[in-house]
């Protein structure tokens, strides 16, 4: 009985969430693709419940490509797969908490791998944002960038990524480098390896090829890690 409960609220939930998109799509007219459309319905209702997670990954390791920012040993018994959106609150809540505690329990015996995953047409300054970051990374300040830009959600453009380009004592080539989008092939492939892989929303975050859709609690994590076969010291 409970078991049809659970499973009946969480049709409803996914109802009415289709129905605010639809809405929001009607009004707005705006026609969304089917994996923004999944996107959407997941970060409606990711304040009060959780969207359903695809099936864990067998070969998941294509997922890390060199253009992928990353912490952590290329050995590391286990490895962390974000994916992330600058404009995403859930994934700004994740970054300025867990992310910080989970990083100084398990250090180097974690590799960190970080995607872009922006949905452009609810968040339109996220993929500037994202192509800034790599910008960013070239000249190996990328993780100063993701904290910077998680800061400041709502001032994302061309002309405030380059001054925080300023602020962080970038080079001049970072400032081109955003301005003529030299790293947007890097977000759109990480783009396509979301969908490949079913993605539903951010964050989402692949452990060994486990799924965990949404901001994580450190307690979940270290679950994670622990069924990986890594615990805290």
């Amino acid at each position: 009985m409970a078991n049809k409960r659970k499973a009946l609220t969480s049709l409803v939930s996914t109802l009415i969430a289709l129905q605010i998109v639809s809405f929001a799509a009607v009004a707005g007219l705006t026609w969304y693709s089917y994996s923004e459309l999944k996107q959407l319905i997941a970060m409606t209702s990711a304040g009060g419940g959780r969207p359903l997670e695809p099936e864990n990954l067998k070969d998941w390791s294509f997922l890390v490509r060199g253009h992928n920012p990353a912490q952590g040993p290329r050995d590391a018994e286990v490895v962390f797969i974000e994916f992330t959106d600058f404009q995403c609150p859930f994934c700004k809540q994740f970054s300025e908490g867990t992310r910080r505690q989970i990083v100084e329990e398990f250090g180097d015996r974690v590799r960190f791998v970080l995607k872009h995953y922006p949905l452009e047409r609810i968040h339109p300054q996220a993929v500037t944002a994202a192509i800034a970051a790599q910008c960013a990374h070239r000249e190996g300040r990328f993780w100063e960038a993701k904290e910077m830009f998680f800061s400041q959600p709502n001032a994302l453009e061309i002309d405030d990524v380059v001054r925080a380009g300023d602020a962080l004592g970038l080079s001049l080539d970072y400032a081109e480098c955003v301005r003529n989008e030299e790293t947007k092939a890097e977000i759109e492939q990480d783009m396509a390896d979301a969908i490949e892989v079913g993605v539903p929303a951010t964050p989402t975050f692949i452990v060994n090829g486990r799924f965990l859709v949404g901001a994580q609690t450190p307690t979940a994590l270290r679950s994670a890690f622990a069924d990986a076969g890594l615990t805290a010291d």
